[in-house]
């Protein structure tokens, strides 16, 4: 598979297309749904053609959706429940992904398709909201990897068989954590949560004054304090839709796409549905069919 190809396939487990697809007015992704149907099955779903699509890709094109799809399997291989997030904004940089849970750990993807040049400026936002940060790499860059991230950074690599390999897990400690920092990822409704359990606070301001009242509250707040009410309201941030997402029975191809998204509960349940229709529906002239 070439580069281009492999970026093309790439493409269709986006959270754009994805949200395309479960889109009740927006046009569908048909160019990027005609390379994921190039490896369809005679016989399979629309699911079962992302499935097919997507061990081309893990096998021919090794990019940062197949490492974010390995992290996510083996957190879900655990039992614990957590919450998958990928393109989380934290500081001056954006997450790969961030898994949610009672031990929240961060991820910097860096594969064989990308460079180092930003990874300095990335670790260091990311510490200034996680305690557990982690550089996911591929084998051949383990080395450089290792070398170039500080003492605190754990790194990792992906095996062929796409198992996550700790080979120097991350050191926790509060004295990188900014409360600042964690103060701009909360929502609204987080940071209300929070300052009213904690300091007894309910809404006393217009909205155009709430987010200064809610910034000099939480600073109250010591950082373990911080930390720990972050820590929990990531781990239940949209647990509704979530739950929705799991009932919509998505394919574990799509399960990193997900963590991308925020849709309403039907939004999911119109998405579970188009993904388990035949994926021959979906071929010219079947698009009225699809769209239908």
């Amino acid at each position: 598979m070439s580069r281009g190809w492999g970026r093309e396939l790439a493409a269709a487990f986006s959270t754009r297309c994805i949200r395309q697809l479960a889109g009740k007015h927006q046009p569908a992704p048909w160019d990027r749904l005609a390379t994921v149907l190039e490896h369809a099955l005679p016989g399979d779903t629309l699911a079962g053609a992302f499935d097919t699509a997507y061990a081309a890709l893990r096998r021919d094109y090794r990019c940062e959706y197949v490492y974010a799809t390995a992290v996510i399997s083996q957190a879900a291989g655990t039992g614990e429940v957590v919450n998958a997030m990928t393109g989380l904004p934290v500081f001056m940089s954006v997450a790969d992904l961030v898994i949610a849970g009672e031990r929240p750990v961060v991820y910097e993807i860096k594969t064989d398709l990308d460079g180092l040049g930003r990874l300095d400026l990335q670790l260091h936002s990311y510490a200034t909201c996680f305690e557990h940060v982690v550089v996911l790499t591929s084998p051949p860059k383990l080395n450089r990897v290792l070398a170039e991230t500080p003492w605190h950074v754990g790194v990792s690599t992906l095996s062929e068989d796409d198992t996550v390999v700790a080979v120097r897990p991350p050191s926790g400690g509060l004295d990188r954590i900014e409360r600042s920092s964690l103060f701009r990822v909360l929502r609204r409704d987080e940071l209300l949560n929070i300052v009213g359990r904690r300091l007894g606070y309910a809404q006393d301001v217009p909205n155009t004054r709430i987010y200064h009242r809610l910034s000099g509250l939480f600073m109250q707040l010591d950082v373990e304090t911080a930390y720990h009410e972050f820590v929990t309201e990531l781990a239940r941030r949209d647990q509704r839709k979530r739950q929705a997402a799991r009932d919509a029975g998505l394919p574990m191809s799509l399960q990193a796409a997900a963590a991308g998204l925020s849709l309403t509960p039907t939004a999911w349940r119109r998405l579970g549905a188009l993904l388990h229709r035949p994926a021959e529906q979906f071929r010219p002239p079947g698009r009225s069919v699809a769209a239908g």
